[in-house]
Protein backbone atom coordinates (compact mmCIF):
# COMPACT_ATOMS: atom_id res chain seq x y z
CA UNK A 1 0.00 0.00 0.00
CA UNK A 2 2.88 2.07 0.78
CA UNK A 3 4.57 1.93 -3.03
CA UNK A 4 1.00 2.69 -4.00
CA UNK A 5 0.26 5.81 -1.29
CA UNK A 6 3.65 7.19 -3.09
CA UNK A 7 2.03 6.90 -7.07
CA UNK A 8 -0.86 8.60 -5.94
CA UNK A 9 -1.71 12.05 -7.32
CA UNK A 10 -2.85 15.32 -5.27
CA UNK A 11 -6.25 14.69 -6.92
CA UNK A 12 -6.64 11.03 -6.16
CA UNK A 13 -5.20 11.36 -2.18
CA UNK A 14 -7.97 14.17 -1.85
CA UNK A 15 -10.37 11.54 -2.95
CA UNK A 16 -9.57 9.06 -0.19
CA UNK A 17 -12.20 8.29 1.78
CA UNK A 18 -11.72 8.88 5.72
CA UNK A 19 -12.14 5.07 6.30
CA UNK A 20 -9.53 4.73 3.87
CA UNK A 21 -7.29 7.07 5.78
CA UNK A 22 -8.56 5.98 9.35
CA UNK A 23 -6.62 2.79 8.57
CA UNK A 24 -3.49 3.63 6.64
CA UNK A 25 -0.78 2.26 8.86
CA UNK A 26 2.79 4.08 9.68
CA UNK A 27 4.28 2.58 6.80
CA UNK A 28 1.65 3.98 4.22
CA UNK A 29 1.73 7.65 6.19
CA UNK A 30 5.62 6.97 5.85
CA UNK A 31 4.84 7.52 1.87
CA UNK A 32 3.11 10.58 2.27
CA UNK A 33 4.84 13.69 0.57
CA UNK A 34 4.33 17.36 1.49
CA UNK A 35 2.30 17.88 -1.80
CA UNK A 36 0.39 14.66 -0.82
CA UNK A 37 -0.05 16.36 2.44
CA UNK A 38 -1.12 19.44 1.46
CA UNK A 39 -3.72 17.75 -0.85
CA UNK A 40 -5.60 16.36 2.29
CA UNK A 41 -8.90 17.54 3.16
CA UNK A 42 -10.62 18.75 6.67
CA UNK A 43 -12.73 15.75 6.76
CA UNK A 44 -9.51 13.86 6.17
CA UNK A 45 -7.36 15.51 9.04
CA UNK A 46 -9.72 15.21 10.88
CA UNK A 47 -9.81 11.33 10.53
CA UNK A 48 -6.94 10.67 11.60
CA UNK A 49 -6.04 8.22 14.16
CA UNK A 50 -4.35 9.21 17.36
CA UNK A 51 -2.11 6.75 16.42
CA UNK A 52 -1.39 7.38 13.79
CA UNK A 53 -0.52 11.34 14.09
CA UNK A 54 2.45 10.19 16.24
CA UNK A 55 3.86 8.41 12.91
CA UNK A 56 3.67 11.51 11.29
CA UNK A 57 7.26 13.72 10.70
CA UNK A 58 7.79 16.74 11.48
CA UNK A 59 8.23 17.51 7.59
CA UNK A 60 4.96 16.31 7.22
CA UNK A 61 2.95 18.06 10.04
CA UNK A 62 5.06 21.19 8.75
CA UNK A 63 3.34 20.43 5.18
CA UNK A 64 -0.33 20.74 6.86
CA UNK A 65 -2.35 23.79 5.95
CA UNK A 66 -4.15 25.81 8.95
CA UNK A 67 -7.10 24.47 8.18
CA UNK A 68 -6.32 20.83 8.20
CA UNK A 69 -3.98 21.41 11.41
CA UNK A 70 -7.42 22.75 12.75
CA UNK A 71 -9.01 20.10 11.56
CA UNK A 72 -7.39 17.86 13.85
CA UNK A 73 -9.14 16.39 17.05
CA UNK A 74 -8.01 17.49 20.65
CA UNK A 75 -7.18 14.17 20.84
CA UNK A 76 -4.40 14.27 18.31
CA UNK A 77 -2.57 17.63 19.91
CA UNK A 78 -2.51 16.26 23.17
CA UNK A 79 -0.46 13.06 21.46
CA UNK A 80 2.19 15.16 19.72
CA UNK A 81 5.37 14.74 20.98
CA UNK A 82 7.61 17.74 21.95
CA UNK A 83 9.47 16.83 18.75
CA UNK A 84 6.40 17.31 16.64
CA UNK A 85 4.90 19.98 18.42
CA UNK A 86 8.54 22.05 18.16
CA UNK A 87 8.37 21.44 14.13
CA UNK A 88 5.25 23.51 13.66
CA UNK A 89 5.98 26.50 12.50
CA UNK A 90 4.77 29.87 14.27
CA UNK A 91 2.40 30.30 11.71
CA UNK A 92 0.54 26.96 12.31
CA UNK A 93 1.00 27.73 15.91
CA UNK A 94 -0.91 30.98 15.58
CA UNK A 95 -3.69 29.14 13.23
CA UNK A 96 -4.10 26.41 16.63
CA UNK A 97 -7.85 26.84 17.53
CA UNK A 98 -8.14 27.39 21.53
CA UNK A 99 -10.04 23.84 22.12
CA UNK A 100 -6.71 22.53 21.03
CA UNK A 101 -4.08 24.75 22.92
CA UNK A 102 -6.55 23.79 25.93
CA UNK A 103 -5.32 19.95 25.17
CA UNK A 104 -1.97 20.84 24.67
CA UNK A 105 -0.59 19.24 27.83
CA UNK A 106 2.19 21.06 30.44
CA UNK A 107 4.92 19.02 28.85
CA UNK A 108 4.13 20.24 25.26
CA UNK A 109 3.54 23.36 26.37
CA UNK A 110 6.82 23.64 28.67
CA UNK A 111 8.53 22.46 26.17
CA UNK A 112 7.77 25.03 23.56
CA UNK A 113 10.30 27.52 22.56
CA UNK A 114 9.64 30.93 22.94
CA UNK A 115 8.87 31.98 19.28
CA UNK A 116 6.17 29.52 19.21
CA UNK A 117 4.65 30.77 22.12
CA UNK A 118 4.53 34.47 21.50
CA UNK A 119 3.00 33.19 17.84
CA UNK A 120 -0.25 32.21 19.91
CA UNK A 121 -2.78 34.75 19.61
CA UNK A 122 -3.97 36.68 22.82
CA UNK A 123 -7.12 34.76 22.37
CA UNK A 124 -5.33 31.07 22.55
CA UNK A 125 -3.61 32.75 25.80
CA UNK A 126 -6.98 33.57 27.29
CA UNK A 127 -7.81 29.61 26.64
CA UNK A 128 -4.92 28.19 28.78
CA UNK A 129 -5.31 26.71 32.54
CA UNK A 130 -4.27 27.34 35.28
CA UNK A 131 -2.23 24.23 34.91
CA UNK A 132 -0.77 25.02 31.70
CA UNK A 133 0.28 28.69 32.62
CA UNK A 134 1.37 26.92 36.46
CA UNK A 135 4.07 24.64 34.31
CA UNK A 136 5.58 27.26 31.78
CA UNK A 137 9.35 28.20 32.70
CA UNK A 138 10.65 30.90 34.04
CA UNK A 139 12.52 31.81 30.51
CA UNK A 140 9.09 31.27 28.98
CA UNK A 141 7.37 33.72 30.89
CA UNK A 142 10.14 35.86 30.52
CA UNK A 143 9.65 35.91 27.16
CA UNK A 144 6.12 36.38 26.57
CA UNK A 145 4.67 39.40 25.43
CA UNK A 146 2.73 41.77 27.80
CA UNK A 147 -0.53 42.14 25.53
CA UNK A 148 -0.63 37.77 26.35
CA UNK A 149 0.62 38.21 29.62
CA UNK A 150 -2.49 40.59 30.46
CA UNK A 151 -4.77 37.69 28.88
CA UNK A 152 -4.35 35.24 32.05
CA UNK A 153 -6.81 34.46 34.47
CA UNK A 154 -6.14 35.58 37.85
CA UNK A 155 -6.41 32.51 39.11
CA UNK A 156 -3.44 31.23 36.94
CA UNK A 157 -1.09 34.45 37.87
CA UNK A 158 -2.34 33.56 41.01
CA UNK A 159 -1.29 29.28 40.23
CA UNK A 160 2.55 31.00 39.33
CA UNK A 161 5.62 30.07 41.83
CA UNK A 162 7.42 33.44 43.84
CA UNK A 163 10.43 32.06 40.90
CA UNK A 164 7.76 32.01 37.57
CA UNK A 165 6.31 35.35 38.85
CA UNK A 166 9.83 36.82 39.68
CA UNK A 167 11.02 36.16 36.33
CA UNK A 168 8.89 38.46 34.83
CA UNK A 169 10.93 41.87 33.38
CA UNK A 170 9.96 45.38 35.18
CA UNK A 171 7.81 45.96 31.78
CA UNK A 172 5.69 42.76 31.96
CA UNK A 173 5.09 44.18 35.52
CA UNK A 174 4.00 47.36 34.54
CA UNK A 175 1.57 45.85 32.29
CA UNK A 176 -0.57 43.27 34.70
CA UNK A 177 -3.70 44.75 34.87
CA UNK A 178 -4.94 45.88 38.08
CA UNK A 179 -7.23 42.76 38.70
CA UNK A 180 -4.66 40.74 38.12
CA UNK A 181 -2.37 42.93 40.45
CA UNK A 182 -4.88 42.61 43.23
CA UNK A 183 -5.58 38.74 42.54
CA UNK A 184 -1.83 37.68 43.20
CA UNK A 185 -1.36 35.93 46.60
CA UNK A 186 -0.01 37.34 49.66
CA UNK A 187 2.78 34.92 49.26
CA UNK A 188 3.91 36.13 45.96
CA UNK A 189 3.27 40.02 46.88
CA UNK A 190 5.99 39.51 49.62
CA UNK A 191 8.39 37.26 47.54
CA UNK A 192 8.42 40.46 44.77
CA UNK A 193 11.47 41.87 44.33
CA UNK A 194 11.96 45.64 45.34
CA UNK A 195 12.84 46.30 41.05
CA UNK A 196 9.25 44.09 40.39
CA UNK A 197 7.63 45.90 43.41
CA UNK A 198 8.73 49.45 41.65
CA UNK A 199 8.02 48.68 38.41
CA UNK A 200 4.21 48.65 39.37
CA UNK A 201 2.35 51.38 38.07
CA UNK A 202 0.62 54.26 39.86
CA UNK A 203 -3.02 52.67 39.28
CA UNK A 204 -1.16 48.79 40.17
CA UNK A 205 -0.56 50.06 43.14
CA UNK A 206 -3.66 51.68 44.29
CA UNK A 207 -4.95 48.40 43.14
CA UNK A 208 -2.57 46.20 45.80
CA UNK A 209 -5.68 44.65 48.80
CA UNK A 210 -4.70 45.90 52.18
CA UNK A 211 -4.06 41.88 52.65
CA UNK A 212 -1.32 41.92 50.32
CA UNK A 213 0.26 45.40 51.80
CA UNK A 214 0.09 43.69 55.22
CA UNK A 215 2.56 41.27 53.12
CA UNK A 216 5.22 43.69 51.94
CA UNK A 217 8.24 43.51 53.78
CA UNK A 218 10.06 46.28 55.72
CA UNK A 219 12.97 46.00 52.88
CA UNK A 220 10.16 46.12 50.07
CA UNK A 221 8.96 48.93 51.03
CA UNK A 222 12.27 50.87 51.92
CA UNK A 223 12.84 49.84 47.49
CA UNK A 224 9.85 51.93 46.65
CA UNK A 225 10.07 54.75 45.05
CA UNK A 226 8.32 57.68 46.86
CA UNK A 227 5.78 58.09 43.52
CA UNK A 228 4.89 54.68 44.00
CA UNK A 229 4.16 55.02 47.62
CA UNK A 230 2.38 58.10 47.61
CA UNK A 231 -0.10 56.35 45.10
CA UNK A 232 -1.41 53.81 47.89
CA UNK A 233 -4.58 55.00 49.48
CA UNK A 234 -5.08 56.28 53.22
CA UNK A 235 -6.60 53.02 53.40
CA UNK A 236 -3.56 51.18 52.49
CA UNK A 237 -1.64 53.70 54.25
CA UNK A 238 -3.55 52.60 57.51
CA UNK A 239 -2.65 49.36 56.94
CA UNK A 240 1.11 49.42 57.02
CA UNK A 241 2.21 47.64 60.45
CA UNK A 242 5.29 49.12 63.14
CA UNK A 243 7.65 46.37 61.28
CA UNK A 244 7.04 47.60 57.78
CA UNK A 245 7.31 51.42 58.99
CA UNK A 246 10.62 50.56 59.86
CA UNK A 247 11.57 50.50 56.56
CA UNK A 248 10.59 53.97 55.39
CA UNK A 249 13.84 56.01 54.38
CA UNK A 250 14.01 59.41 55.29
CA UNK A 251 13.13 60.57 51.77
CA UNK A 252 10.06 58.47 51.58
CA UNK A 253 9.02 59.93 54.75
CA UNK A 254 9.57 63.67 53.47
CA UNK A 255 7.74 63.10 50.50
CA UNK A 256 4.72 61.49 51.88
CA UNK A 257 0.82 63.21 51.27
CA UNK A 258 -0.83 64.57 54.43
CA UNK A 259 -3.83 62.18 53.54
CA UNK A 260 -1.47 59.35 53.65
CA UNK A 261 0.75 60.84 56.58
CA UNK A 262 -2.72 61.23 58.96
CA UNK A 263 -3.92 57.58 57.84
CA UNK A 264 -0.72 56.25 59.58
CA UNK A 265 -1.93 53.97 63.15
CA UNK A 266 -1.05 55.29 66.10
CA UNK A 267 1.23 52.14 66.76
CA UNK A 268 3.27 53.15 63.68
CA UNK A 269 3.78 56.83 64.57
CA UNK A 270 4.79 55.62 67.82
CA UNK A 271 7.62 53.18 66.25
CA UNK A 272 9.10 55.51 64.44
CA UNK A 273 13.10 56.16 65.05
CA UNK A 274 14.15 59.90 65.92
CA UNK A 275 15.43 60.00 62.75
CA UNK A 276 12.15 59.15 60.75
CA UNK A 277 9.73 62.04 62.90
CA UNK A 278 12.85 63.92 61.41
CA UNK A 279 12.56 63.44 58.29
CA UNK A 280 9.26 65.27 58.26
CA UNK A 281 8.96 68.62 57.26
CA UNK A 282 7.20 71.44 59.24
CA UNK A 283 4.16 71.32 57.25
CA UNK A 284 3.82 67.23 57.58
CA UNK A 285 4.31 67.55 61.36
CA UNK A 286 1.36 70.47 60.97
CA UNK A 287 -0.86 67.56 59.34
CA UNK A 288 -1.09 65.30 62.31
CA UNK A 289 -3.81 64.01 64.23
CA UNK A 290 -3.77 65.09 67.51
CA UNK A 291 -4.46 61.25 67.94
CA UNK A 292 -0.64 60.48 66.53
CA UNK A 293 0.94 63.72 68.68
CA UNK A 294 -0.55 62.43 71.39
CA UNK A 295 1.13 58.56 70.45
CA UNK A 296 4.08 60.43 70.15
CA UNK A 297 7.03 58.77 72.74
CA UNK A 298 8.75 61.21 74.97
CA UNK A 299 12.03 60.21 72.96
CA UNK A 300 10.66 61.25 70.02
CA UNK A 301 9.15 64.67 71.26
CA UNK A 302 12.45 65.40 72.39
CA UNK A 303 14.02 65.15 69.49
CA UNK A 304 11.39 67.63 67.61
CA UNK A 305 13.15 70.75 66.63
CA UNK A 306 12.11 73.72 67.72
CA UNK A 307 10.63 74.93 64.28
CA UNK A 308 8.96 71.46 64.04
CA UNK A 309 7.13 71.78 67.60
CA UNK A 310 6.01 75.34 66.64
CA UNK A 311 4.62 74.00 63.36
CA UNK A 312 1.98 72.24 65.87
CA UNK A 313 -1.10 73.59 65.97
CA UNK A 314 -2.63 74.76 68.77
CA UNK A 315 -4.89 72.04 68.72
CA UNK A 316 -2.02 69.55 68.54
CA UNK A 317 -0.19 71.01 71.49
CA UNK A 318 -3.10 70.89 73.36
CA UNK A 319 -3.19 67.19 72.70
CA UNK A 320 0.32 66.90 74.15
CA UNK A 321 0.35 64.68 77.38
CA UNK A 322 1.66 65.49 80.42
CA UNK A 323 4.77 63.46 80.37
CA UNK A 324 5.53 64.68 76.75
CA UNK A 325 5.19 68.13 78.00
CA UNK A 326 7.57 67.22 81.06
CA UNK A 327 10.00 65.47 78.96
CA UNK A 328 10.64 68.78 76.55
CA UNK A 329 13.65 70.30 76.71
CA UNK A 330 14.60 73.71 77.92
CA UNK A 331 15.67 75.04 74.55
CA UNK A 332 12.43 73.49 72.88
CA UNK A 333 10.42 75.14 75.94
CA UNK A 334 12.32 78.85 75.64
CA UNK A 335 11.43 78.52 71.51
CA UNK A 336 7.46 77.98 72.11
CA UNK A 337 5.42 80.68 70.62
CA UNK A 338 2.89 81.91 73.62
CA UNK A 339 -0.28 80.97 71.91
CA UNK A 340 1.02 77.20 71.80
CA UNK A 341 2.17 77.46 75.40
CA UNK A 342 -1.29 79.15 76.45
CA UNK A 343 -3.02 75.84 75.45
CA UNK A 344 -0.84 73.08 78.02
CA UNK A 345 -3.12 72.53 80.72
CA UNK A 346 -2.30 72.89 84.55
CA UNK A 347 -1.13 69.18 85.16
CA UNK A 348 1.27 69.47 82.24
CA UNK A 349 2.86 72.60 83.36
CA UNK A 350 3.02 70.83 87.04
CA UNK A 351 5.16 68.77 86.06
CA UNK A 352 7.69 70.75 84.43
CA UNK A 353 10.87 71.14 86.43
CA UNK A 354 12.05 74.29 87.89
CA UNK A 355 14.73 74.23 85.50
CA UNK A 356 12.32 73.83 82.37
CA UNK A 357 10.13 76.50 83.87
CA UNK A 358 12.64 78.97 84.39
CA UNK A 359 13.42 78.48 80.99
CA UNK A 360 10.10 80.31 79.64
CA UNK A 361 10.98 83.76 78.84
CA UNK A 362 9.26 86.99 80.43
CA UNK A 363 7.48 87.56 77.24
CA UNK A 364 6.45 83.46 77.71
CA UNK A 365 5.60 83.88 81.23
CA UNK A 366 3.42 86.96 80.68
CA UNK A 367 1.24 84.90 78.46
CA UNK A 368 0.36 82.22 80.72
CA UNK A 369 -3.42 82.04 81.23
CA UNK A 370 -4.55 82.98 84.94
CA UNK A 371 -5.50 79.57 85.66
CA UNK A 372 -2.27 78.15 84.30
CA UNK A 373 -0.38 80.60 86.81
CA UNK A 374 -3.16 79.65 89.68
CA UNK A 375 -2.22 75.63 89.54
CA UNK A 376 1.85 75.79 89.66
CA UNK A 377 3.04 74.24 92.19
CA UNK A 378 4.31 76.05 95.45
CA UNK A 379 8.08 74.42 94.59
CA UNK A 380 7.64 75.84 90.91
CA UNK A 381 6.66 79.64 91.88
CA UNK A 382 9.49 79.31 94.83
CA UNK A 383 11.89 78.56 91.75
CA UNK A 384 11.13 80.87 89.70
CA UNK A 385 13.61 83.74 89.04
CA UNK A 386 12.94 87.56 90.11
CA UNK A 387 12.73 87.99 86.01
CA UNK A 388 10.58 86.08 85.83
CA UNK A 389 8.20 87.46 89.27
CA UNK A 390 8.74 90.57 87.58
CA UNK A 391 7.10 89.47 84.24
CA UNK A 392 3.39 88.49 85.55
CA UNK A 393 0.74 90.53 84.97
CA UNK A 394 -1.32 92.27 87.18
CA UNK A 395 -3.95 89.44 86.42
CA UNK A 396 -1.22 86.45 87.01
CA UNK A 397 -0.07 88.10 90.06
CA UNK A 398 -3.48 88.49 91.29
CA UNK A 399 -4.74 84.99 90.31
CA UNK A 400 -1.49 83.22 92.62
CA UNK A 401 -3.18 81.33 95.48
CA UNK A 402 -2.63 82.70 98.83
CA UNK A 403 -0.49 79.14 98.91
CA UNK A 404 1.62 80.41 96.05
CA UNK A 405 2.04 83.88 97.78
CA UNK A 406 3.23 82.45 100.76
CA UNK A 407 6.12 80.00 99.05
CA UNK A 408 7.77 83.65 97.48
CA UNK A 409 10.86 84.51 98.58
CA UNK A 410 11.94 87.51 100.27
CA UNK A 411 13.99 88.25 97.42
CA UNK A 412 11.11 87.34 94.95
CA UNK A 413 8.91 89.91 96.69
CA UNK A 414 11.36 92.58 96.64
CA UNK A 415 11.60 91.95 92.21
CA UNK A 416 7.85 92.82 91.86
CA UNK A 417 6.77 96.07 90.58
CA UNK A 418 4.31 98.35 92.28
CA UNK A 419 1.64 97.72 90.06
CA UNK A 420 1.75 93.47 90.50
CA UNK A 421 2.43 94.27 94.37
CA UNK A 422 -0.93 96.58 94.52
CA UNK A 423 -2.63 93.48 92.74
CA UNK A 424 -2.37 91.02 95.26
CA UNK A 425 -5.67 90.86 97.06
CA UNK A 426 -6.10 91.53 100.71
CA UNK A 427 -5.98 88.00 101.31
CA UNK A 428 -2.91 87.46 99.41
CA UNK A 429 -1.08 90.43 101.75
CA UNK A 430 -2.09 88.82 104.67
CA UNK A 431 -0.62 85.59 103.87
CA UNK A 432 3.29 87.14 103.53
CA UNK A 433 5.42 86.16 106.67
CA UNK A 434 8.17 88.35 108.36
CA UNK A 435 10.41 86.67 105.80
CA UNK A 436 8.70 87.65 102.85
CA UNK A 437 8.22 91.27 103.97
CA UNK A 438 11.74 91.89 104.87
CA UNK A 439 12.42 91.96 100.83
CA UNK A 440 10.22 94.81 100.30
CA UNK A 441 11.80 98.12 98.81
CA UNK A 442 11.38 101.10 100.14
CA UNK A 443 9.69 101.85 96.80
CA UNK A 444 7.12 98.96 96.90
CA UNK A 445 6.13 100.36 100.46
CA UNK A 446 6.11 103.88 99.62
CA UNK A 447 3.40 102.65 96.62
CA UNK A 448 1.28 100.30 99.20
CA UNK A 449 -2.44 100.54 98.79
CA UNK A 450 -4.13 101.55 102.13
CA UNK A 451 -5.96 98.28 102.05
CA UNK A 452 -3.07 96.11 101.13
CA UNK A 453 -1.11 98.16 103.97
CA UNK A 454 -4.08 97.21 106.41
CA UNK A 455 -4.06 93.57 105.45
CA UNK A 456 -0.01 92.86 106.79
CA UNK A 457 -0.26 90.66 109.60
CA UNK A 458 1.15 92.30 113.21
CA UNK A 459 4.02 90.23 113.17
CA UNK A 460 5.06 91.52 109.94
CA UNK A 461 4.38 95.13 110.72
CA UNK A 462 6.61 94.43 113.89
CA UNK A 463 9.06 93.03 111.03
CA UNK A 464 9.36 95.85 109.30
CA UNK A 465 12.68 97.57 109.96
CA UNK A 466 12.84 101.68 110.86
CA UNK A 467 13.87 102.17 106.72
CA UNK A 468 10.88 100.75 105.78
CA UNK A 469 8.98 102.06 108.10
CA UNK A 470 10.32 105.50 107.42
CA UNK A 471 8.90 104.61 103.54
CA UNK A 472 5.31 104.52 104.69
CA UNK A 473 3.82 108.02 103.67
CA UNK A 474 1.81 110.00 105.96
CA UNK A 475 -1.42 108.61 104.41
CA UNK A 476 -0.03 105.88 104.59
CA UNK A 477 0.71 105.67 108.02
CA UNK A 478 -3.11 107.12 109.11
CA UNK A 479 -4.61 103.93 107.23
CA UNK A 480 -3.06 101.48 109.46
CA UNK A 481 -5.15 100.18 111.97
CA UNK A 482 -5.31 100.45 115.94
CA UNK A 483 -4.02 97.16 115.91
CA UNK A 484 -1.13 97.56 113.94
CA UNK A 485 -0.25 101.13 115.65
CA UNK A 486 0.12 99.12 118.63
CA UNK A 487 2.05 96.50 117.58
CA UNK A 488 5.02 99.16 116.54
CA UNK A 489 7.91 98.24 118.37
CA UNK A 490 9.63 101.18 120.26
CA UNK A 491 12.46 101.22 117.70
CA UNK A 492 10.20 101.89 115.13
CA UNK A 493 7.95 104.42 116.65
CA UNK A 494 11.07 106.15 117.99
CA UNK A 495 12.29 106.69 114.41
CA UNK A 496 8.82 108.07 113.03
CA UNK A 497 9.24 111.62 111.95
CA UNK A 498 7.46 113.94 113.54
CA UNK A 499 5.38 114.37 110.41
CA UNK A 500 4.22 110.40 110.03
CA UNK A 501 3.49 110.86 114.18
CA UNK A 502 0.90 113.60 113.60
CA UNK A 503 -0.16 112.11 110.13
CA UNK A 504 -1.79 108.64 112.70
CA UNK A 505 -5.00 109.73 113.96
CA UNK A 506 -6.97 110.30 117.40
CA UNK A 507 -7.58 106.54 117.10
CA UNK A 508 -4.32 105.31 116.10
CA UNK A 509 -2.57 107.66 119.15
CA UNK A 510 -5.20 106.10 121.71
CA UNK A 511 -3.83 102.41 120.65
CA UNK A 512 -0.32 103.52 121.69
CA UNK A 513 0.68 101.61 123.89
CA UNK A 514 2.67 103.13 127.46
CA UNK A 515 5.84 101.15 126.29
CA UNK A 516 5.73 102.80 122.99
CA UNK A 517 4.61 106.19 124.59
CA UNK A 518 7.39 106.14 126.46
CA UNK A 519 10.18 105.56 124.14
CA UNK A 520 8.71 108.97 121.92
CA UNK A 521 11.53 111.06 121.79
CA UNK A 522 11.42 114.82 123.48
CA UNK A 523 11.52 115.79 119.77
CA UNK A 524 8.62 113.89 118.54
CA UNK A 525 6.31 114.96 122.09
CA UNK A 526 6.97 118.54 121.39
CA UNK A 527 5.68 118.49 117.76
CA UNK A 528 2.55 116.17 118.78
CA UNK A 529 -0.87 117.91 117.71
CA UNK A 530 -2.90 118.65 121.03
CA UNK A 531 -5.60 116.80 119.76
CA UNK A 532 -3.47 113.86 119.77
CA UNK A 533 -1.84 114.30 122.74
CA UNK A 534 -5.25 114.71 124.62
CA UNK A 535 -5.67 110.54 123.72
CA UNK A 536 -2.76 109.58 125.39
CA UNK A 537 -4.19 107.74 128.54
CA UNK A 538 -2.85 109.15 132.07
CA UNK A 539 -0.73 105.63 132.47
CA UNK A 540 0.72 106.39 129.39
CA UNK A 541 1.80 109.96 130.51
CA UNK A 542 2.65 108.96 133.93
CA UNK A 543 5.62 106.62 132.20
CA UNK A 544 7.24 110.11 130.48
CA UNK A 545 10.39 110.99 132.22
CA UNK A 546 10.51 114.68 133.31
CA UNK A 547 13.06 115.32 130.34
CA UNK A 548 9.91 114.21 128.09
CA UNK A 549 7.15 115.71 130.09
CA UNK A 550 9.23 119.36 130.20
CA UNK A 551 9.52 118.75 126.01
CA UNK A 552 5.62 119.68 126.04
CA UNK A 553 5.20 123.41 124.53
CA UNK A 554 2.72 125.14 127.27
CA UNK A 555 0.47 124.81 124.63
CA UNK A 556 0.65 121.53 124.66
CA UNK A 557 0.31 121.37 128.47
CA UNK A 558 -2.50 123.79 128.49
CA UNK A 559 -4.31 121.22 125.97
CA UNK A 560 -4.02 118.04 128.64
CA UNK A 561 -7.47 116.62 130.05
CA UNK A 562 -7.86 117.48 133.61
CA UNK A 563 -7.83 114.00 134.18
CA UNK A 564 -4.41 113.93 132.61
CA UNK A 565 -2.99 116.21 135.00
CA UNK A 566 -4.45 114.45 137.77
CA UNK A 567 -2.39 111.82 136.84
CA UNK A 568 0.44 113.06 136.63
CA UNK A 569 3.33 111.84 139.19
CA UNK A 570 4.33 113.95 142.15
CA UNK A 571 7.74 114.07 140.34
CA UNK A 572 6.80 114.58 137.31
CA UNK A 573 4.88 117.57 139.11
CA UNK A 574 7.87 118.55 140.75
CA UNK A 575 10.11 118.81 137.89
CA UNK A 576 7.79 120.66 135.69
Amino acid sequence: MASIISALSTTQIAGLSTTTIANLTSADWAAFGTHQIVALTTAQAAAISSTQIVNLTSTQLQALESQDLRALTTANIGRLTTAQLDALTSDQMGQLTTGQVTALTTAQLSNLNTADLNALSTTQFAAMNTSQIGNLTTDQLAALETNDLRTLSTAALRGLSTDQLNALSSDQMAALTTAQVAGLTTAQIANLTTTDLNALTDAQTVAITTAQLAAVSSAQVAGMTSADLNSLGTAQFGALSSVQAAGLTTTQIANLESQDLRALTTAVVRSLTTAQIDALSSDQMGQLTTGQVAAMTTEQVANLTTTDLNALSTAQFNALTTLQVSNLTTHQLSALETNDLRTFSSTSLRALSTDQLNALSSDQMAALTTGQVAGLTTAQVAALTTTDVNALTDAQTAALTTAQVAALSSAQVGSMASADLNSFSTAQFATLSSVQAAGLTTTQIANLDSQDLRALSIAVVRSLTTAQIDALTSDQMAQLSSAQVAALTTEQVANLSTTDLNALTTGQFAALTTLQVSNLTTLQLSSLETSDLRTLSSTALRALTTDQLNALTSDQMAAMTTAQVAGLTTAQIANL
